[in-house]
């Protein structure tokens, strides 16, 4: 009896020894999946940029990628807004910033875009002809008033005018000197010498002139003297232009 008392310790001593032994299996890591790679992205699309030219001034169209807004130079003024594009064809919509009458007038027209990076005018614009306005040795009947003008929006608005001295002596009363009268009404106008010219000079008796680029809505104001034979005139920005007269 007491041996088999002893073979059962034996027997349960050894059962424990080996649970304690065993004990809870060690966790194993859990695998961390590779990090994907990103896939190249799309480089992201550019504006684009046109020019063009209208009565001799140079205008930048700034295209935004998405096609719907447009940002312009005219003259060194810059205007912003909207637009669409179809079929080549620019289409201005609503002005967000910039001069109203320089968008108003660029509204007036459509655009063709051009693979070359110019853009052409077709609607409603006047013809455009590539002939010089004047020869590259310009004449002007004998004692005209000869007067290169500079407008204060853009140095690119620079044109000649000249009048006939049939106006203008007749405007001066042919003396050397004018006294400016309380009147504002038209004294003479000026001439490019092209007949469809969007540019026009105007001199009123009170001494002072208008000058329009109607196709940009460009107006100015401004002074002008005639003393000693000699017409002066002043922009509103202080330039000031004196004439001559041809022989």
């Amino acid at each position: 009896m007491k041996k088999f008392a002893l073979t059962l310790t034996l027997a349960l001593t050894m059962i424990l020894t080996l649970a304690a032994c065993g004990g809870e299996p060690a966790p194993t890591a859990t695998p961390v999946p590779p990090t994907p790679t990103p896939a190249p992205s799309e480089p992201a699309a550019e504006s684009k940029v046109y020019s063009t030219v209208i009565n001799e001034a140079d205008v930048t169209f700034t295209l935004a990628a998405d096609q719907k807004s447009i940002v312009v130079d005219a003259m060194g003024m810059t205007v912003e807004g909207t637009c669409e594009v179809a079929d080549n064809v620019l289409t201005f919509g609503d002005q967000t910033s910039g001069n109203a009458q320089i968008w108003a007038s660029l509204g007036k027209n459509q655009y063709t875009l051009n693979a070359d990076g110019t853009a052409t005018v077709i609607e409603g614009a006047p013809e455009q002809s590539d002939a010089p306005e004047q020869s590259e040795e310009p004449s002007y009947p004998e004692n005209s008033l000869v007067l290169d003008f500079t407008s204060d929006t853009s140095e690119q608005l620079q044109k000649t005018f000249y009048v006939e001295s049939g106006t203008w002596g007749a405007a001066f009363g042919g003396q050397g000197d004018y006294t400016p009268t309380d009147s504002a009404n038209e004294l003479f106008a000026w001439t490019t010498g092209k007949v469809d010219s969007s540019f026009h000079l105007t001199f009123f008796a009170d001494g002072t002139y208008k000058f329009e680029f109607t196709d940009m809505s460009v107006e100015e104001t401004g002074t002008w003297t005639w003393a000693d034979w000699k017409l002066t005139v002043t922009t509103a920005g202080g330039s000031s232009f004196t004439s001559s007269i041809s022989k």
